[in-house]
């Protein structure tokens, strides 16, 4: 026998795996990994990518104009 490891995007998923499970049940073995839980994020890949605060050249008048949505007249 051989090996093979498959990255598939959820949307292809199902669709592989009800054609692989058509095959003939003594020639071949289906092993299912869920790569989402195994997969660890690391949050410093995206270090310096997103830009949220780009727009703001003033962030004390930023900050003063989101609290003057809280004031009560």
């Amino acid at each position: 026998m051989k090996t093979v490891t498959l990255n598939i995007d959820d949307t292809l998923y199902d669709t592989l795996l009800a054609m692989l499970q058509g095959l003939p049940k003594q020639k071949i073995e289906i092993i299912e990994e869920d790569q989402t839980k195994n997969e660890i994020l690391d949050i410093n890949q995206f270090a310096g990518t997103i830009n949220s605060f780009a727009a703001i050249t003033d962030a004390v008048q930023w900050q003063n104009e989101l609290r003057s949505e809280w004031e009560i007249n």
